[in-house]
């Protein structure tokens, strides 16, 4: 595929602060990011492939092999951004 076709799988994620009796938590589609227990490419190569096989506070994005990806990103405009993405054959 070479991208030039409309999107088969679009993502939108909205990003936010929370401030409560715990401090500050960053939000991701209004659920609060945690690192998970076992990094996620480490999951990956143990055969994790579906969502369910992560927790949602990792906030993983599962991409179909071939697929034109829309990614949406909201919450941040004068804020750095980075994203990370890993290839598995």
């Amino acid at each position: 595929m070479t991208g030039s076709g409309p999107a088969d799988q679009v993502f939108d994620i909205a990003f936010n602060f929370s401030v409560d009796a715990m401090g500050l938590a960053f939000l991701v589609n209004g659920v609060q990011y945690k690192p998970p227990k076992l990094p996620t490419l480490l999951q990956v190569l143990s055969g994790a492939t579906d969502a369910g096989d992560f927790d949602p506070t990792e906030n993983a994005l599962i991409i179909h092999p071939g697929a034109i990806v829309e990614i949406n990103i909201t919450g941040f405009p004068d804020h750095p951004f980075h994203l990370q993405c890993v290839l598995i054959h």
